[in-house]
């Protein structure tokens, strides 16, 4: 592969990580007004460079022993935990708050991971899903709440 193509591939993950960050980013923005498409879009493409480093720091190291590619990437889910602690918070009246931006960030960054391990089609696909699932249920709550009266 020269590096023509490993750019090409770069650059085209960087933007799918564009695109996915910003339609979470949209998604979450439109529903809870907290955290909007630049924030999703850093977090997407931090998690895909983990992913790549993670992916390449290994190979020229002619695959020893000890040599686990997963051990980087890892630490993206570690992160991903104390960043959903610090964001989902519960106020005096025992209420809790941005549990949803907690799970978009947590889908966010697990996209970012399939796009840094080359799985543009399937984040792409995953998307959708979850911008159908989402839209899907608040109509279906909306459509319930209204035939019920």
């Amino acid at each position: 592969m020269d590096i023509m193509e490993i750019f090409g591939l770069f650059f085209l993950q960087m933007l799918m990580c564009v695109v996915i960050g910003t339609g979470m980013g949209a998604m979450t923005k439109s529903r809870t007004k907290s955290t909007g498409p630049r924030t999703m879009i850093l977090i997407t493409i931090g998690a895909a460079l983990v992913t790549i480093v993670s992916a390449e720091f290994f190979k020229g190291l002619g695959n020893p022993w000890f040599a686990d590619p997963g051990r980087i990437a890892a630490q993206v889910v570690s992160a991903l935990g104390f960043m959903g602690t610090g964001l989902i918070w519960i106020t005096d009246s025992r209420e809790m708050k941005r549990l949803w931006t907690a799970a978009a960030v947590w889908v966010s960054a697990i996209l970012g991971m399939l796009i840094g391990m080359g799985r543009l089609l399937l984040s792409g696909a995953v998307l959708i899903m979850v911008i159908a699932v989402v839209f899907g249920s608040d109509y279906y709550v909306h459509y319930r709440d209204n035939s019920s009266r």
